[in-house]
C-alpha cells in the first residue's frame, strides 16, 4: 500500500512548462540468474531548451523560489522541488505535451516517455484489463504492475490484481504526469517496486470549460468535458468522458469463421471534485465512477469493468511544517467470459465467466517539517485494507458427479507502513536525502471453495500469514558549477504478491495455471547515477542505472501437473526443484515438506537394508537370496554392488536430496553408503564394518 502526500497540500500546481526535467529511453534487456533478475543499462541523451543562466547571478546553488520556467515536482521526495534539484530522474509530461498529444488514452500518452512501457506493448483500447500492467525501465514486464500508479497521492492500482485501468484516467483533466523509474518502497510503499508513476490534477483556476468532440473510422467517436467553477471559498470541478469503437477484426480473413467479428470497446467515466480554502487550510473531497466494455472479437469473449471511488482530505499550512491527512476507498467488480471454439470456428459456447468484486479502504497521514531553510523532514503513517473473491463458473462440455463447475477463491489483506525522510542542504552545493520505511502485512481469511456436479461443496481454508519489510534509500545531488550537476541514488523496494497471485488460479485456453499461498514479496536493489549539463540554453542529461530483481514472481510450467494445473506461480522463472522447495521452505506459515512416497527404479529403507544383507552372504561365500528390487533398477554384478561409491556416485547422493519433490521426472537413487572414516575402515564398504548381527567381514555371526 502506498498513499503518498497530496500535491494539492503540499504545493501549489504550476502551470505548464515548455522544458523536461529528464528523459531517458528504454532499458536494454535483462540479464536473468538462478534466482534473480538483473537489469543494468545507460541511459542515452535527452535534449531540452532550458532557461540561459544569469551572468550576474551565483553560480551554485539554485535558487530558493521556483521562476516560471521551471516544473515543480513532489513525486521524487515527496516535497515541492525543482525538478532539476531533485536527487533522482524524473521525467515530466506537462500540460502542453498533453493538450497537443494525438493520444486520446492515458497508457498511449505514457509510453511516449524514456523508461516506460506496458505489458506486451498492448493499448488499452484493445488489451483486456488484467493485462495492463506497468514497468518502469524493464522491471518484471507482465500483467501485475510492478510500479505504483497514484493519482493525486492516492493508488490507481486495483487491489486485488495490481493491474491499472488506464481508460478510467481522462487527459482531459490531468495537469502533468510525474515519473520517477526507480525503487521507492522507501517513500510509498508496496508495488513501488520499479518507481512511480503519478496523474496531478488540473488544479481549479475559477471559471472554465473545456470540450472535446472527435470521431474516425471503426465507428470511433469521443465525447469529453470538464467545467469548474469557484464561488468565493468553495471550488468544483465536473470532468467527463465517453469514448466507442467497433474495433478491427482480429483474426486474418483466411481463418476466420461465423463466430469471429469485431474488437469493439467503450468506455465512460464521470467525477467530481470539491475544495474549501480557508487561509491555510483545505478541505476537498472527490468522487468518480468508470465503467469499460471490451469484445475480443470472438462470440462469448468479453470483460466488463466497474469502479467506484471516492477520497476526503484536510490539508493544514502552519508556516514550519504542512500536515496532510486523507481517507480513500473503492469497490471495484471485473467480469470477464471466455468460449469453446470449434476447429472450423463455426460455432461457439460458453465456456467460463468470471466474477470478482473487491473493495479496499485506507488512510494516510503526514507531516512535513522546514525546520531551516535548508533542511527538511517528512514523518507519516499508513494503513489501508483490501478484500476480494473471483468466482470462476465453469461450463464443460459433459457435466459428471466429479466434475468442477466452481470455483470461488479469495481473501483479505492489511498493509500498513511507518516512513522517514531527511533532506539536508550540506553545504552551497551539495544535497542530501536519506528515507526509511517499515512496511507490515497480512493475509487473512482466505479459502477456496470447489463445486462439483453434483452440488458438493468443498472449502479448502489457508493458513493467515503476516510480513514485514524494511526499505532504506538515499540520494545525493551535487552541483559542480551552474552549467553541471551529478545526482546518485541507491534504493531497496519490494512488491507483495496479490490477493490474485496467492488464491486465484486461471485459465486460457486449455491451460491452468495454479495460484500458490506460499509466494515470497519481490524485492529489489538497484542503483542510479546521473549527470545534468546546461549550456547555452540547451538541457543534456543523462543517467546509467543497475537493478537486481529477487524472487520475481513468475508462472512456470510443471514437470508433473497439480489438481489438473499444467503451470503455476512461483517464485524464479526457472522450474528448479530447489528453488521450489526454497520458495515453500520460507513462505509464510510453509511448513516442511514430506518426504514423499518412493519412485519407480528406487528401494525403500526395508528393501535397501535386505540388499545389503544380500550382499554380505555373497561376499562371505554363502548363497543368499537375491534382492526382487535390485537399487538401481537393474540387475548388477555382484562384484560391481562392492565398490565403493566415487566421487560421482556421492554426487548423485547429494542431487536425490534435493530431488525429492512430487513430479521429479527421473528415477531418484536411494542414498549409497558414505565412506568410511578412519584407518581400520580405510577403502572398505560401509557395509563391511563391524556392526551386530555381522562380523567384521560382513558375514552373518553364527548362531547357537
Amino acid at each position: 500500500m502506498a498513499c503518498p502526500t497530496s500535491p494539492t497540500a503540499s504545493s501549489p500546481r504550476t502551470s505548464t512548462s515548455s522544458r523536461r526535467s529528464s528523459r531517458e529511453p528504454r532499458t536494454s534487456s535483462g540479464q536473468r540468474s538462478s534466482v534473480r533478475y538483473r537489469t543494468l543499462g545507460a541511459l542515452a541523451f535527452g535534449v531540452g531548451v532550458a532557461a540561459p543562466p544569469d551572468a550576474g547571478a551565483d553560480p551554485v546553488p539554485p535558487p530558493a523560489e521556483p521562476t516560471p520556467d521551471e516544473v515543480i515536482v513532489v513525486t521524487g521526495l515527496r516535497l515541492p522541488r525543482p525538478a532539476q534539484d531533485v536527487p533522482a530522474a524524473v521525467t515530466v509530461i506537462d500540460r502542453e505535451q498533453i493538450a497537443s498529444s494525438p493520444d486520446t488514452l492515458a497508457d498511449d500518452l505514457v509510453r511516449t516517455a524514456p523508461s516506460v512501457g506496458t505489458f506486451r506493448r498492448s493499448s488499452s483500447a484493445i488489451a483486456d484489463p488484467t493485462s495492463q500492467g506497468l514497468n518502469l525501465r524493464g522491471v518484471g514486464p507482465s500483467g501485475v504492475s510492478r510500479a505504483l500508479v497514484l493519482r493525486d497521492g492516492l493508488p490507481l492500482n486495483d487491489p486485488f490484481g495490481g493491474w491499472v485501468y488506464w481508460r478510467a484516467m481522462s487527459p482531459l483533466d490531468i495537469e502533468r504526469i510525474e515519473i520517477a523509474p526507480s525503487g521507492a518502497s522507501a517513500l510509498f510503499g508496496n508495488f513501488a517496486l520499479g518507481g512511480v508513476l503519478q496523474l496531478i490534477s488540473r488544479p481549479i483556476d475559477g471559471q472554465s470549460f473545456d470540450a472535446i468532440v472527435a470521431g474516425g473510422t471503426l465507428s470511433t467517436r469521443r465525447f469529453a468535458g470538464r467545467a469548474t467553477e469557484r464561488l468565493g471559498e468553495i471550488g468544483v470541478a465536473l470532468d467527463g468522458e465517453s469514448l466507442h469503437s467497433d474495433g478491427y477484426r482480429p483474426i486474418v480473413a483466411d481463418q476466420r469463421g461465423k463466430v469471429d467479428g469485431r474488437a469493439g470497446s467503450s468506455h465512460n467515466t464521470v467525477g467530481i471534485r470539491v475544495e474549501h480554502h480557508r487561509g491555510g487550510s483545505t478541505v476537498h473531497a472527490d468522487a468518480r465512477f468508470f465503467t469499460e466494455h471490451l469484445d475480443a472479437g470472438t462470440l462469448f469473449t468479453t470483460a466488463d469493468v466497474q469502479t467506484v471511488t471516492y477520497d476526503a482530505g484536510w490539508a493544514l499550512d502552519s508556516g514550519p511544517g504542512n500536515l496532510d491527512v486523507q481517507l480513500f476507498g473503492g469497490n471495484q467488480r471485473f467480469e470477464q467470459e471466455r468460449a469453446r471454439v470449434s476447429p472450423d470456428r463455426a460455432t461457439a459456447t460458453s465456456a467460463s465467466t468470471q466474477k470478482t468484486p473487491s473493495n479496499n479502504q485506507g488512510a494516510v497521514a503526514t507531516w512535513t517539517g522546514h525546520l531551516t531553510e535548508r533542511h527538511a523532514i517528512v514523518i507519516g503513517a499508513d494503513a489501508q485494507r483490501v478484500a476480494g473473491t473471483a468466482t470462476d463458473s465453469l461450463t464443460p462440455a459433459m457435466v459428471q458427479a466429479t466434475t468442477l463447475v466452481k470455483r470461488a477463491a479469495g481473501g483479505e489483506q492489511r498493509f500498513a507502513g511507518l516512513f522517514a525522510q531527511d533532506a539536508m542542504q550540506v553545504t552551497a552545493d551539495l544535497e542530501v536525502a536519506a528515507a526509511l520505511r517499515l512496511d507490515a502485512w497480512q493475509n487473512l481469511a482466505a479459502s477456496t471453495t470447489l463445486t462439483r456436479g453434483d452440488g458438493s461443496a468443498t472449502t479448502t481454508p489457508f493458513d493467515d500469514a503476516s510480513r514485514t519489510q524494511l526499505d532504506p534509500r538515499i540520494g545525493a545531488l551535487w552541483h559542480a558549477s551552474r552549467e553541471l550537476a551529478l545526482r546518485a541514488s541507491a534504493y531497496r523496494a519490494f512488491r507483495a504478491p496479490t490477493l490474485n497471485e496467492l488464491y486465484r488460479p486461471f485459465q486460457v485456453g486449455t491451460v491452468l495455471t495454479a495460484a500458490n499461498d506460499r509466494l515470497k514479496p519481490e524485492t529489489l536493489w538497484g542503483g542510479e547515477l546521473g549527470t545534468q549539463i546546461v549550456l547555452q540554453g540547451v538541457g543534456v542529461t543523462a543517467t546509467g542505472f543497475w537493478n537486481q530483481l529477487k524472487d520475481p514472481i513468475a508462472n512456470v510450467t510443471l514437470a508433473m501437473p497439480l489438481d489438473g494445473a499444467t503451470r503455476q506461480r512461483r517464485v524464479d522463472g526457472a522450474p528448479r526443484p530447489h528453488v521450489q522447495r526454497r520458495a515453500r521452505r520460507r513462505g509464510a506459515g510453509a511448513a516442511r515438506p514430506r518426504r514423499q512416497a518412493p519412485r519407480p527404479g528406487s528401494a525403500p529403507p526395508h528393501q535397501r537394508d535386505r540388499e545389503l544383507r544380500d550382499r554380505a552372504a555373497r561376499h562371505a561365500g554363502r548363497p543368499g537370496p537375491l534382492s526382487r528390487h535390485p537399487v538401481r533398477g537393474r540387475p548388477q554384478h555382484p562384484a560391481d554392488r562392492l565398490r565403493r561409491p566415487g566421487r560421482r556416485a556421492r554426487r548423485a547422493r547429494a542431487a536425490a536430496r534435493v530431488r525429492d519433490l512430487p513430479g521429479w521426472p527421473e528415477p531418484v537413487r536411494p542414498p549409497l553408503p558414505r565412506r568410511p572414516r578412519g584407518r581400520r575402515h580405510r577403502g572398505r564398504p560401509a557395509h563391511l564394518r563391524a556392526r551386530p548381527g555381522l562380523s567384521r567381514r560382513g558375514a552373518p555371526d553364527a548362531v547357537t
